[in-house]
């Protein structure tokens, strides 16, 4: 499978294509301040690293579907703001 990955720079679009067998990786660092509700804060430290699978998606790719899920799967069972509408303050 030949994907050919493209990002914007400036005006012009910069585009490579993956050889057959390549895979590409994806790298996270999140750092999460919780505040409980008793009044104890916390800061959480989450590390992602997920690889493309060369035979089916690229890890940009499924990194993209994986929120995407979430999020369609809250809004079905009818509670999409019970935890993401705190997660971005509304």
């Amino acid at each position: 499978m030949n994907v050919v990955h493209c990002r914007r720079r400036g005006h012009d679009d910069v585009c490579f294509a993956a050889v057959p067998g390549e895979r590409d990786v994806l790298i996270m660092r999140h750092d999460v301040g919780v505040e409980w509700p008793n009044q104890n804060e916390e800061m959480i430290h989450v590390n992602f690293v997920i690889y493309g699978d060369p035979n089916k998606y690229s890890a940009m790719a499924a990194t993209v579907g994986y929120p995407t899920a979430i999020a369609t799967k809250m809004v079905l069972e009818g509670n999409p703001c019970d935890i993401f509408c705190q997660m971005v303050g509304i």
